[in-house]
């Protein structure tokens, strides 16, 4: 049974803004080289990492964090977060900007492989539309690939 809080209505879950202010207390605004260490992040918040609270609050205050201060936390391979320079934010949007047009890619290939037969019109149109939205992208992705071809070397 959802419940209401604060004007949001929430399905048995826990707000996030709580542990959220938590990590902005802690933490304030990171400066670019900062590293934060998932461990000091779950003792803050008093949640394991494997857990899916962990990754929704920790999600919830990154964004934040760009969206207020533009800082982009980048995770690294032991266990943390860095506060990325400009050099390694461009490699962080390219690897985004890639994952996205797997995403595109993947969901217009549901589109075209979809039994068409009965479906009403609109759901024909909604089909029709995300195929050829696919099909604008991966023209433009063709063309502009060529002129970011040293750009892609930095997202490795």
């Amino acid at each position: 049974m959802p419940r209401k809080g604060n004007g949001k209505v929430y399905f048995n879950g826990l707000p996030t803004r709580i542990d959220v202010e938590a990590l902005e207390k802690k933490f304030g605004i990171p400066n670019i080289g900062d590293i934060i260490l998932h461990s000091d992040i779950s003792l803050v918040i008093g949640v394991s990492k494997e857990s899916h609270r962990w990754g929704t609050v920790v999600t919830k205050w990154r964004k934040n964090l760009f969206k207020q201060h533009n800082v982009v936390m980048g995770p690294t391979y032991e266990h943390s977060y860095l506060v990325l320079n400009s050099e390694r934010r461009v490699g962080y949007s390219v690897n985004k900007y890639n994952q996205g047009r797997r995403t595109v890619r993947r969901s217009a290939e549901v589109a075209e492989s979809t039994n068409r037969k009965g479906l009403p019109p609109e759901m024909l149109h909604t089909l029709d539309h995300v195929v050829f939205v696919y099909s604008m992208f991966r023209q433009h992705s063709l063309t502009a690939a060529r002129k970011l071809g040293k750009v892609e070397a930095l997202a490795g």
